[in-house]
Formats: structure tokens, C-alpha cells, sequence
């Protein structure tokens, strides 16, 4: 298409810019509330976060395009249609901040958590996957998994039994695989040589 055959279909830059927008944000919420509806009403809070971080990661690989271009531009765009887009964005993040909330509710998460700066975190990690995901290596299923993990259970030796045993009992069958790589003198992932890898 050429760049002038655009405007067959939108009447100006801004109306453009206002779709472009609009997809990425849209596309999101929509993953995140049919992710939930799967599941049970009473389904555990663990097994309802790594729904939408799957659902996410896919809307990442899907709409990606649209995700990238609508954070590079929002700030680039006219008063009037980035008011309309900041109430969008708003509800997305409401939408995160509700099931974290729900967790903490629940006893899931710590008492202390501040719904603001790990919701940045969070979402901002997801997003920032185009960068390096590839399914072919592996799938949004298990990627999803492994976030869900680290979110919830985090990397430090637990002091407690952990919200996804079945998870945890699969880390300590790689870990011990690769203590008897270690003492076997196999090289290492540190000492391939090679460099960052697209997982």
C-alpha cells in the first residue's frame, strides 16, 4: 500500500494515530478480560495472574507493532486525543491493579505491596518481550509459566512452602541437573562463550 493510499481509508494523521493507538491498548484489555473468563470463578489467584500474563504475551507477539508504536507516540500526539487514549491506558492498568489487589485480598501476596511500581514492572517486562521473545524457541505457554513463577515465588531460596509447588518442584530437577553438569567439568552456560540468546 502506498503511504498516500492511507488516507483513502482515514481522513487525517490524527485519525491514523488515534487507531494506531487505540489497537494497542484495546487489544490488551481485551486479551486480559477473555483470560479471566475462562477460568472459574473460583479459580486460584496464581492460576488467574498467569492467565493474563500468557494472554499478554501473546497479545505482545500478535500486536506487537501496535504496542511499540502506541508508546513511542502517545506522547507525541495532540492534547485532546491523548486524553481520550490516557482514560484506555487507565483501564488496562485498573484492570492489573484489580487482580493484584484480589491477591493481597486473598493472603497471595504480601501485605506491603504497592500495586503501583510492581504493576510498571510487571506489565513494562511484558511489553518489552517483542525485544527477544521467539516461540519457535520457546512457547508463549512456557514463558508464561516461567514470569508467572519469578513473580510470585521470586529467585531467592523460599523460606516457606511456595504458592506453585508443582512449578517449584520442576526448578529443583533442572537445578539439580545442572549441579551434576558442574561437577561433571561440562561447560556451562557461562562458559559457552556465546552470546545473548533469543529464548
Amino acid at each position: 500500500m502506498k503511504a498516500g493510499s492511507l488516507y483513502y481509508h482515514f481522513q487525517s494523521k490524527d485519525q491514523i494515530l488515534d487507531r494506531v493507538l487505540e489497537r494497542g491498548v484495546a487489544e490488551g484489555i481485551r486479551a486480559f478480560q477473555a483470560a479471566l473468563a475462562k477460568l472459574p470463578a473460583d479459580a486460584p489467584f496464581v492460576d488467574r495472574l498467569e492467565a493474563v500474563v500468557v494472554a499478554q504475551l501473546q497479545t505482545v507477539i500478535d500486536y506487537g507493532t501496535f504496542t511499540v508504536a502506541s508508546r513511542q507516540l502517545f506522547n507525541q500526539v495532540p492534547d485532546a486525543l491523548r486524553e481520550r487514549h490516557l482514560a484506555m491506558r487507565e483501564a488496562f492498568d485498573n484492570l492489573w491493579r484489580d487482580l493484584l489487589a484480589e491477591g493481597k485480598a486473598k493472603g497471595d501476596l504480601r501485605p506491603d505491596l504497592e500495586y503501583g511500581p510492581v504493576r510498571l514492572f510487571l506489565v513494562g517486562a511484558l511489553n518489552w518481550s517483542s525485544e527477544w521473545m521467539d516461540p519457535q524457541r520457546k512457547s508463549v505457554a512456557e514463558l508464561g509459566k516461567i514470569a508467572t513463577d519469578l513473580l510470585v515465588n521470586g529467585m531467592a531460596r523460599p523460606n516457606d512452602k511456595p504458592l506453585r509447588a508443582a512449578v517449584r518442584q520442576g526448578r529443583r530437577h533442572v537445578a539439580a541437573a545442572g549441579e551434576v553438569v558442574g561437577a561433571g567439568g561440562g561447560g556451562s552456560a557461562e562458559r559457552s562463550g556465546g552470546g545473548p540468546r533469543r529464548s
